[in-house]
């Protein structure tokens, strides 16, 4: 799960220097998919290569062996019609076989490089919503911090109302009692 960087607009500005950097340049480094992963992709890049290079050297392989089994006939007597189709036959065959193998490993290292790759990307995740849970602590103090400065405020506005109306009070009594006037 990637975080949405809308959910920061109007909080960016709250954050520390430090939380505000690394998620800017976590836009860039972090992508949506495992598959978009330059991990996965680099590994990706080499599996295909040594897969190609598995295969590209299969019919060398396959060659020698099918040289070597009719050197050995050849020194046991000799190579008949049906012994040379059985094994022309048992060399393609094994070709084929060898290729599937080479061929299945290589889905099987596709999905490895694949899963590395997600895995990198969780563990970037990860760390985004340690950041992310940073900020909004860091965000939440400074409300808590500015409800406290208002509380305040309004408690010394309310306090100086209050001597204000008291003093009222006290000079309308003082009038109303005859006091005050000469």
């Amino acid at each position: 799960m990637a975080i949405n960087y809308d959910d920061y607009k109007g909080k960016i500005g709250d954050m520390s220097p430090e939380q505000l950097a690394y998620i800017q340049a976590n836009k860039t480094f972090t992508p949506d998919l495992a598959s978009s992963s330059p991990w996965a992709s680099m590994g990706a890049d080499q599996q295909t290569a040594d897969q190609a290079a598995a295969l590209g050297g299969l019919p060398q392989i396959q060659q020698g062996a099918l040289s070597q089994a009719n050197n050995m006939t050849a020194m046991r007597g000799g190579l008949g019609g049906g012994a040379a189709n059985r094994m022309a036959r048992a060399s393609v065959e094994g070709g084929a076989l060898a290729g599937q193998n080479i061929r299945a490993q290589g889905a099987v290292d596709q999905l490895g490089a694949q899963m590395a790759g997600a895995d990198v990307t969780t563990g970037a995740d990860k760390v985004n919503a340690g950041i992310s849970q940073g900020a909004q602590a860091y965000n939440t103090q400074n409300a808590i911090k500015n409800l406290g400065g208002m509380n305040a405020n309004a408690l010394a506005n309310y306090g100086e109302k209050i001597k204000g109306f008291g003093a009222g009070q006290t000079a309308n009594a003082l009038a109303a009692a005859g006091g005050g006037k000469k």
